[in-house]
């Protein structure tokens, strides 16, 4: 047991930390401009998982944990896939709508970004599906397939110089490391004694509409959230350039190691055991949550000087100029990642109460917010607008939390 979680462990680790250096040194291999139509690309594909999987994997792990029974099991993890079926026609048929509207030309890119979402998304699910199953180690390495390994293949391209390095070169590599996932799966799900039936027939309408009923206020809540990321970037895009995205993609990126250290390295490890006495035992309940809500508060104060004075070295590594000089920058995206770390862990007493209602209409509102501001704030502030939106549309889901928990007390 202490093996398997030990290696578990590391492949996560090893995934994320190829992942965030990555995420610095594609501003080092392509321009500025290019590594912020990867980051709106990166943004339109998160968006295009959660509205396909629309958070139903919920519902079917909770079934799948709850059972010894490989028949049932079986039954439960058809009807997921069977439901991810019928979301992908669905997507398909509104992506040709969406650009047959604005009279986009369907090409060979178009095909191969569906083939990318729908990939990446199954590989995702499969990885999750495998942690459901109690298979930690088969889906960590799906997980680092998926998300380390073609980016290891395109760095070593990059010094080995065998293939042109550019944006094209990136989306056949990501392609080639879901479908690498994919295939790892399979042979995973060979070792396992588990019959599926996916299919559009086996998947009934009822069990469809159960599904989206179960999942829409977790589904809705995370759409919007992802929307909130999405709209910034196609708001900047369109009354600025990709070049301004891609200098704050990488700020983001940077910034980002805060709210990976916060979500991680502590909400996540103390996550079930608040959960488990938040009606149990109120008194040692208070007594984790302030112990989780202290060592949020210490980790920021010490990793937030940290990383703000480490930026100009790491942004160095990509010999841009204009990544460089852009420290303020970085410190309002410091902010706002503090402040979304507070709504997280404000977040944690609404959804033990199941308030998921209250949740995502807050989170609607949040986004309402971000779009509006956005709209007045880029074409006066540019970049900067987008961020000052941000961390007022959160100030705003943050007070609501606070509001809502002094309700509930």
């Amino acid at each position: 047991m202490l093996l398997t979680s030990s290696i578990s462990l590391f492949l996560r680790f090893v995934s994320l930390s190829i992942k965030f250096f990555f995420l610095i040194f594609i501003f080092k291999i392509l321009s500025i401009d290019d590594a912020g139509k990867y980051a709106f690309l990166t943004s339109i594909i998160i968006f295009s998982i959660q509205f396909i999987g629309f958070d139903f994997y919920m519902h079917s792990h909770r079934k799948i944990i709850s059972t010894n029974d490989n028949k049932i099991i079986s039954k439960f993890i058809s009807r997921q896939f069977s439901f991810y079926l019928c979301m992908y026609f669905i997507y398909i048929i509104f992506f040709f709508c969406f650009n047959l509207y604005f009279n986009f030309e369907i090409n060979l890119f178009l095909f191969l970004f569906i083939c990318l979402i729908f990939s990446e998304h199954i590989a995702i699910e499969i990885s999750r599906l495998f942690i459901a199953l109690e298979k930690n180690i088969f889906s960590n390495l799906i997980f680092f397939v998926q998300s380390g390994f073609w980016m290891i293949l395109i760095i070593l391209n990059y010094f080995c110089e065998i293939f042109d390095t550019n944006l094209q070169s990136i989306i056949y590599f990501w392609l080639l490391g879901n479908f690498l996932a994919l295939f790892l799966s399979y042979y995973f799900f060979s070792l396992i004694d588990l019959k599926m039936n996916i299919s559009f027939i086996f998947f009934r309408f009822k069990n469809f509409k159960k599904a989206i009923s179960y999942s829409i206020y977790f589904a809705v809540a995370t759409i919007a959230a992802k929307g909130i990321d999405l709209i910034d970037r196609y708001m900047i895009t369109y009354y600025l350039d990709f070049e301004d995205l891609g200098e704050l993609a990488f700020a983001m990126n940077v910034g980002s190691i805060l709210q990976t250290f916060a979500s991680i390295g502590i909400i996540s490890i103390f996550f079930k055991k608040l959960g488990y006495y938040f009606n149990k035992d109120k008194l040692i309940y208070k007594k984790l949550i302030i112990k989780v809500f202290y060592y949020l508060v210490v980790s920021m104060i010490v990793l937030i000087p940290i990383l703000y004075y480490s930026y100009p070295l790491i942004a160095s590594f990509t010999d841009k100029e204009e990544l460089i000089n852009n420290s303020y920058l970085f410190f309002t995206v410091l902010i706002y990642y503090a402040i979304f770390i507070f709504c997280m862990f404000f977040y944690l007493p609404i959804f033990f109460k199941h308030e998921d209602a209250y949740n995502m209409h807050m989170f609607l509102i949040t986004f309402l917010i971000n779009l509006f501001l956005n709209i007045f704030l880029i074409p006066h502030f540019g970049i900067i607008g987008s961020i000052y939106s941000s961390i007022i549309a959160f100030l705003f889901l943050l007070c609501s939390r606070l509001f809502k928990i002094f309700i509930l007390r």
